[in-house]
């Protein structure tokens, strides 16, 4: 099913920062795009931060990765994903009030948005 969705954008979507499916494809063969491979990609398009920002949740890096998704909130205020992600973040972090207002913002985008429910 990844697959398929990844190829799927790829076709129809195409841009530069969809070829994150192709590194997650073949991860074993291949390493990531570093921090400023992902920058130079597309600085204004949330999506780069957001990864940037899973990349810091991934080392428990939580305050880092927040930082990274309130950018991409900040390059594009109706990205509900990026509330979403630092929402997932406060959680981590036991900030609740923090993590209930960002699933609020995402739903006040997207009120279909299943990840902030």
């Amino acid at each position: 099913m990844y697959v398929y969705s990844c190829e799927h954008t790829q076709r129809h979507k195409p841009h530069p920062l969809n070829t994150h499916c192709k590194h997650a494809q073949a991860a074993h063969l291949s390493f990531p795009p570093t921090h400023q491979e992902m920058v130079a990609l597309d600085r204004l398009a949330p999506q780069t931060w957001c990864v940037l920002g899973n990349c810091f949740s991934l080392q428990r890096e939580f305050e880092t990765a927040v930082k990274f998704f309130h950018r991409a909130i900040q390059v594009d205020a109706t990205f509900t994903y990026a509330y979403t992600l630092a929402g997932h973040e406060h959680v981590s972090n036991e900030d609740f009030d923090k993590a209930t207002a960002s699933f609020r913002d995402a739903l006040r985008y997207d009120q279909r948005h299943y990840n902030a429910w």
